[in-house]
């Protein structure tokens, strides 16, 4: 999907790519996802089954087309006591829903919290959580919103009322 080499770049680097476009309120997406395979220009095959599985989650889409951008959550955070110089958590709040998204920029896992006093929210506004890439539905946590994001990879937590 993005990058010549489709076995390099991961499904993960991807998804954190396009929740990044999608979080800041427009996507540009610019391939004609050829099925001629051109070496030099990676594995056209494995871009067009990426791009496939990818730019066609629902949910993501759904959420980009709102056309707002997110605002960070802590403005700026280190974690595990190494600044990154980016913002890892972003928000966007909507009459039905509360977006949060994590975009994790480093190779480690990032496991961490959120609590709901710093999202300017209450459990009992929402009756479940859903994770938009991997389609996962919970019920609120009692206090924080608790994530566990691969190394260069991304989630986004749709809350919904």
């Amino acid at each position: 999907l993005v990058g010549n080499d489709q076995v390099k770049e991961s499904e993960a680097e991807n998804r954190a790519r396009i929740t990044n476009g999608a979080c800041s309120g427009m996507m540009l997406v610019s391939d004609n996802y050829s099925a001629t395979h051109r070496p030099e220009r990676g594995n056209a095959a494995l871009s067009f089954e990426r791009a496939k599985k990818i730019l066609m989650n629902k949910d993501v889409n759904e959420m980009a087309n709102i056309g707002k951008s997110f605002r960070p959550v802590f403005g700026y955070k280190e974690y595990n006591g190494q600044a990154e110089g980016a913002e890892s958590c972003v928000m966007l709040q909507t009459e039905d829903h509360l977006y949060v998204a994590i975009i994790n920029y480093r190779e480690e896992t990032m496991t961490e919290s959120i609590p709901y006093e710093r999202l300017g929210i209450s459990q009992s506004d929402y009756k479940s959580v859903k994770e938009l890439w991997s389609g996962q539905v919970q019920k609120p946590a009692p206090d924080a919103l608790c994530f566990e994001v691969p190394g260069h990879d991304a989630h986004i937590y749709r809350f919904d009322k």
